[in-house]
């Protein structure tokens, strides 16, 4: 707030001292502005692929209980008795 406030007023001094400043200044926000909403889609698609993913893998890979066995590759063998 110490800051924003003289900030806030020499801009408004010099968009009225120079009115054609305003253009520029319009166009540099309006990049900003778009860039932030691609950046914002980006992550979305991101998060989405991810979690396409993980679900994809979830679906092909058989579910292991933790009970079965300690290795995948080797077999189980009965313990005789």
């Amino acid at each position: 707030m110490l800051f924003a406030l003289p900030a806030g007023y020499t801009i408004i001094g010099v968009l009225l001292a120079y009115p054609w400043f305003f253009v520029p200044l319009l166009v540099v926000a309006a990049a900003l502005w778009v860039d932030r909403r691609q950046r914002q889609r980006h992550a979305i698609a991101a998060r989405a692929d991810l979690e396409h993913r993980e679900l994809m893998v979830r679906a092909v890979l058989p579910r292991r209980r933790a009970a079965d066995h300690w290795s995948p590759t080797e077999p189980m063998r009965r313990v005789a008795r």
